[in-house]
């Protein structure tokens, strides 16, 4: 078991406590910390400091306090209670984990997005250059054509003009 399983169990364990607690069960003043973490625990090996860690973060989250009296068994308070009934440490691991994910996975959709923008910016890039050149050849095109118009009038006005000297020269004669 890891720490969150442990404390989950010393939660479940206190709420059971309460319960004991309002039924007036002698059992109740042997629900000491140490004795709901070592029956937590049995079957694993566990340090002396651990059991004081679970402990103090028990506490510091405001999950268990000391009775008015002063002497164990620890009482749950109403927060305590709350995060018994819905595995607060191991609900709040997946939290975390889930997160984690989200942020992996925003990551990936951010690179993803950035490669999907390229592409847009590409298929948007050629098509319009392939519509610049289409109309710059359109443009040769139209001015080939143009030019070959003019030439052709230009041979047409010179053939006049040599007509018209051909008609003036037998004309003087």
């Amino acid at each position: 078991m890891n720490n969150n399983q442990i404390l989950d169990s010393i939660l479940h364990s206190y709420l059971f406590g309460q319960k004991m607690k309002l039924e007036n069960d002698p059992r109740y003043l042997k629900m000491t910390f140490d004795f709901i973490f070592n029956t937590q625990t049995k079957r694993e090996e566990t340090e002396s400091w651990q059991m004081e860690f679970l402990k103090q973060t028990l506490l510091n989250d405001g999950f268990i306090k000391l009775p008015e009296s002063g002497i164990e068994p620890y009482e749950l308070t109403p927060t305590g209670i709350k995060a018994a009934q819905v595995g607060w440490y191991k609900k709040n691991e997946r939290d975390v984990e889930t997160e984690k994910q989200l942020n992996l996975l925003t990551v990936a959709d951010l690179k993803r997005s950035k490669a999907t923008l390229a592409i847009a910016i590409l298929a948007l890039i050629i098509p319009t250059a392939l519509s610049i050149y289409s109309i710059i050849q359109s443009a040769k095109t139209d001015k080939d054509k143009e030019i070959e118009k003019l030439r052709i009038e230009l041979i047409e006005i010179k053939k006049e003009i040599t007509d018209v000297k051909k008609r003036f020269s037998f004309k003087t004669n």
